[in-house]
């Protein structure tokens, strides 16, 4: 009997377990139903917006993971899966449960952004998916300069925002060899120089901390400072007078001038080997965001396109040249701008990989070509006759749209109406956006006079310019940014 009553209780807790199971499965499964039919959420969103260089790299994109796959509409076009305000033309990709949306212009620095997702896009169930929608705002302008109040060689580096609300020195009163500023826009390598017997120092410095780290250079002196697409800090490092002089002769050098690159895990410069084949005849380098190299030879003025052993051939992309160095060689897509000479007089030219398709007049003297990034507008210095007494010349910008006529000219880019030859502009600058313009002015008693100092380090042989003036190309040239004594503005990525 005994045996019974224990049977009859093993068979209730058995019962009891497979009931409580059974209403399990049949909640999940009901929970499941539900959820089918309510569609598809977003469960993660992320979006990168850091600019970088070239036109043919923008690290901007937009992505969306939704609890399940995501079925194509027919009546939808991909155009429509995602809205932009204001309007952003782009690419939009489905995989599963993800959607992406990559922005085919550079997205406005310190623009709000509001986004939604078509709510007509449904599941592979059929459903259609939740309601979503998001606003944004991307990170604001900021620009690296030197400036000098006093006319000498040393001057402070600086970073500010457009609005110039906010500047903060990097350093102040030192002579800068080179500075640099990384693609991500995170970090600005910068050389100085105490006298030119001695190594240099070389620093790198955060601008979200406002820190600045030193780095071991072995007593050499830097030059030519450049960071790859990966954030790694290459240069140029030149044995100095004071390690020549303590050097047996025998122990020196083949080449005094090498290029280097930071090593992060040892911390300290490895010799660039991938550029042997220049050494003795490198005068600077530079990368490109797509991992190639140009290489500027010491004894000419021509770039020379270097691939690295462990890249793939990717389109060059847009390529600014400055002074008289000029883009020359085989590339695959983009533009290049170069200089030609029409009796004697240098022009500035642009071409695609087919044909020329933009060239200044034969007696537009030319100088310091600068392309914007989506290939349409080109800024360009113009030398006026009058001042050829001055080895430097005094120039007036022009602002061309490549596919049309002139659209803007040197009274749009002066304060106030007045004589042109009293201001020359240096160099002039498109922002990675495109919307803006940096333009140098030096005043012509700044050219004229006999106690004027010229660059030592970087683009030596120009003056130091008067100010550093800041245009909105938005509608017709307006001014949003005056610096004085400001010059060799780079934007900031």
């Amino acid at each position: 009997m005994k045996k019974i009553l224990q049977e009859i209780k093993f068979d209730n807790n058995f019962i009891y377990i497979a009931s409580v199971i059974l209403f399990l499965l049949f909640f999940s499964t009901m929970i499941a139903l539900i959820s089918l039919d309510a569609g598809a959420r977003v469960v993660n969103f992320n979006y990168r917006t850091d600019q970088v260089g070239e036109a043919q790299a923008f690290r901007q994109s937009f992505s969306w993971e939704f609890t399940r796959p995501l079925a194509l509409v027919q009546d939808i076009a991909p155009s429509e899966y995602v809205r932009i305000e204001p309007e952003v033309p782009g690419t939009t990709r489905l995989i599963g449960n993800r959607l992406q949306f990559i922005p085919s212009e550079v997205l406005k620095y310190g623009q709000e952004y509001n986004l939604t997702l078509n709510t007509e896009l449904v599941d592979i169930y059929g459903n259609k998916i939740e309601r979503w929608g998001e606003r944004i705002t991307t990170k604001e302008q900021r620009i690296v300069f030197q400036r000098n109040f006093d006319g000498s060689a040393k001057t402070d580096l600086a970073i500010a925002n457009l609005a110039g609300t906010r500047e903060n020195n990097i350093v102040e009163d030192v002579f800068v060899r080179d500075f640099a500023v990384d693609f991500a826009g995170n970090r600005v390598a910068y050389a100085i120089q105490d006298n030119i017997l001695d190594g240099s120092e070389l620093f790198i410095y955060d601008i979200h901390t406002n820190l600045s780290k030193q780095i071991n250079v072995n007593g050499l002196q830097i030059d030519s400072l450049t960071f790859d697409q990966y954030g790694t800090l290459y240069m140029l490092g030149t044995t100095s007078d004071r390690l020549i002089s303590v050097t047996e002769i025998e122990d020196l050098p083949e080449f005094f001038t090498l290029p280097y690159y930071f090593d992060e895990e040892s911390k300290s410069l490895v010799e660039f080997v991938a550029l042997e084949w220049y050494y003795g005849n490198i005068a600077s380098f530079e990368f490109f965001s797509n991992g190639q190299i140009a290489v500027v030879a010491q004894f000419s003025n021509e770039y020379d396109i270097v691939l690295l052993p462990t890249g793939s051939p990717t389109p060059l992309g847009v390529y600014n040249v400055f002074d008289k160095i000029s883009y020359s060689g085989e590339f695959t897509s983009g533009y290049k701008i170069d200089f030609t000479e029409d009796q004697f007089i240098p022009r500035a030219t642009v071409s695609d990989v087919e044909q020329e398709i933009f060239s200044t007049e034969s007696d537009f003297y030319a100088k310091d070509p600068n392309l914007d990034i989506n290939g349409n507008l080109l800024a360009v210095s113009r030398r006026l006759d009058i001042d050829l007494d001055y080895a430097e010349g005094v120039f007036e910008l022009y602002v061309f749209n490549i596919n049309q006529e002139n659209i803007y000219g040197p009274r749009d880019f002066l304060p106030t109406p007045t004589n042109s030859a009293q201001t020359s502009i240096d160099l002039a600058k498109f922002s990675f956006d495109s919307k803006f313009l940096a333009v140098e002015l030096t005043a012509l008693e700044t050219l004229q006079s006999s106690l004027r100092q010229p660059r030592v380090y970087v683009n030596a042989g120009r003056p130091v310019s008067v100010a550093t003036r800041i245009y909105d190309l938005s509608s017709q040239p307006e001014v949003v940014l005056d610096l004085d004594s400001a010059y060799n503005l780079t934007w900031v990525y």
